[in-house]
């Protein structure tokens, strides 16, 4: 799943009405079979609808630039610094057309009156840049990521991405800590709904991260294997379960 975290703490990006903004502003539906695969789905959160804590009722950011002015216009009188130059960072090669990806996002943002220039970094400086320990003088931060969670368990996402110490989280939340923390030792049902829970949280209240697309990944299966690809076939490829025909 591509999405954009973003740096809750600093400014602009402190306001929720700017991270709003931020998301209003995609029109993501042009991606779809332009820039990406016509194949590719929108994403309502960082998991996939086959992981166990998927929460359906998740509503789709929808594109509303009006809206979005709108909310920096009411930020921007309350005295918050929305003409801050922020960065969106991306890693080179990191998914196809990324280039164009990035370059479309930051034309939407500025449309609607946010000041966003690109800045890609290689591999491992990108590495160190999006994740703990964060920099003293980081600028206002968007990164644009990708999350595989081969587990099929929440757990596998929202510690890493939602918790106070998870090494990717921008967020710093008790509430939240303390739905990861009872998550992580709920088991059934309450364990799905608790997971739930947190995505709605995360991507409704809190705005922690803006989800974009669940990528499509390509397989080409020769005519004498046996082997059906799934979903976390671009994540992992379980030999054994290859066989001739």
């Amino acid at each position: 799943t591509a999405f954009l975290p973003l740096s809750v703490s600093i400014a602009p990006l402190n306001d929720v009405r700017v991270r709003k903004a931020i998301a209003l502003a995609i029109d993501r539906k042009a991606f779809i079979g332009s820039i990406v695969s016509d194949k590719t789905q929108l994403a309502k959160e960082i998991v996939l609808p086959i992981v166990d804590g998927y929460n359906s009722g998740v509503k789709e950011w929808p594109y509303d630039p009006d809206q979005a002015k709108a909310l920096l216009a009411a930020a921007k009188a309350d005295g918050i610094p929305v003409d801050v130059q922020i960065r969106i960072l991306a890693r080179p090669k990191f998914m196809p057309n990324i280039d164009d990806i990035v370059a479309a996002l930051t034309q939407m943002w500025e449309a609607v009156g946010l000041n966003v220039k690109p800045q890609f970094i290689e591999g491992a400086g990108f590495n160190v840049a999006a994740r703990k320990p964060w920099a003293s003088d980081r600028p206002p931060t968007i990164t644009l990521q990708l999350h595989d969670n081969a587990i099929g368990d929440a757990g596998f996402s929202v510690f890493s991405k939602y918790d106070s110490k998870g090494v990717n989280s921008e967020i710093v939340d008790p509430k939240m800590d303390s739905l990861i923390d009872q998550a992580s030792r709920a088991t059934g049902a309450d364990r799905t709904k608790t997971h739930q829970e947190i995505f709605r949280m995360a991507n409704e209240d809190i705005i922690a991260d803006i989800p974009l697309f669940h990528m499509v990944a390509y397989s080409r299966v020769g005519p004498r294997i046996a082997f059906q690809p799934t979903s976390l076939t671009n994540n992992q490829l379980d030999l054994a379960s290859i066989t001739f025909k």
